[in-house]
């Protein structure tokens, strides 16, 4: 059963929103210029992305963006659907970015 609104702790609603807020000022940023600066990663160093992979990087960070705004969807049945939905979207448009 979800939790009603008002028990959800403001912190966690406020962190969520910003999560999902930098994850789409990231992925309009790779997709309106068309590069994404090289990066820092556990296994090294990533190089920089140039037009068709920074525009696949940047819809897929459009797409992550949403993951988070789940945990405001109050029925639980509806934000199990929506997620799946977009579960499938994302690896299905990664699939078609990588293979097509």
């Amino acid at each position: 059963m979800p939790l009603p609104r008002a028990d959800r702790p403001l912190l966690a609603r406020l962190a969520l929103i910003a999560l999902s807020l930098v994850l789409a000022a990231v992925g309009v940023a790779a997709l309106a210029t068309a590069t994404v600066p090289g990066r820092s990663t556990p296994l090294g160093w990533a190089g920089p992305l140039h037009d068709a992979a920074a525009r696949t990087y940047g819809a897929a960070c459009l797409l992550l963006a949403l993951l988070p705004l789940l945990a405001f969807v109050r029925d639980r049945r509806r934000a199990i659907r929506l997620g799946i939905a977009l579960g499938v979207v994302l690896v299905g448009g990664l699939f078609a970015a990588l293979y097509l």
